[in-house]
């Protein structure tokens, strides 16, 4: 029990601490975030999940992408995509998922699903654009620029492990679609942020 309130009452002191000693921008910054960030996921579930509103066309879109990248900006050919309907069994339930399916020459190589397509990315880089503190000017040159160059990622790392899986071993495709091509994405966005945030002054410290 006392260590119970020992506990609690260092949690308040650390959080006073926070709160005192954080700049009033960086706390709004934190504050706007976490409202655009509940905002976005109860519209997300509530309206856009169910139907696929925003997911359908962004997955249909990186799959013929990825195929039309391997076809003509590599030495390779004969890769097509399509939409299609996935089943599989989870605890003994039929599944259904609509993927977009990539092929070479007809065969399955990858299957590109809604939690592939990037929106999470997208929407965590707008986000952040969002909430921080610059010139509406700023924000959408870095909005529609930074929002290309995540697409642009996405579809060559699709591209990339269609690569992998055709040619090379499996085990290595798992790696790079794991770790590899996951901490490349996360770094351009964060480069893109970096990028963002030069220059801007808060309580007059340059970041």
């Amino acid at each position: 029990m006392v260590l119970d309130i020992n506990m609690k009452n260092r949690i308040l002191q650390y959080y006073h601490s926070f709160i005192n000693e954080t700049p009033p921008t960086i706390r709004a910054f934190l504050r706007n975030a976490l409202i655009v960030f509940a905002v976005w996921k109860i519209v997300y579930l509530v309206f856009l999940y169910e139907h696929r509103i925003l997911d359908k066309p962004l997955t249909n879109h990186i799959g013929i992408s990825t195929a039309w990248f391997l076809n003509h900006c590599t030495p390779l050919d004969g890769f097509s995509a399509t939409a299609i309907e996935k089943q599989s069994i989870f605890e003994g339930q039929m599944q259904f998922s609509k993927v977009s399916q990539v092929r070479h020459h007809g065969k399955d190589i990858l299957l590109i699903a809604d939690p592939c397509n990037g929106l999470e990315l997208i929407i965590l880089f707008i986000g952040f654009i969002l909430c921080f503190p610059s010139t509406i000017y700023k924000k959408i040159v870095f909005i529609l620029s930074g929002v290309a160059i995540i697409d642009l990622a996405n579809i060559v790392r699709c591209g990339g492990l269609v690569f992998l899986k055709r040619f090379y071993d499996y085990d290595l495709f798992q790696f790079a679609h794991h770790y590899v091509f996951k901490i490349t994405l996360y770094g351009i966005i964060f480069m893109l942020w970096m990028l963002f945030t030069k220059n801007i002054k808060i309580k007059n410290v340059v970041i």
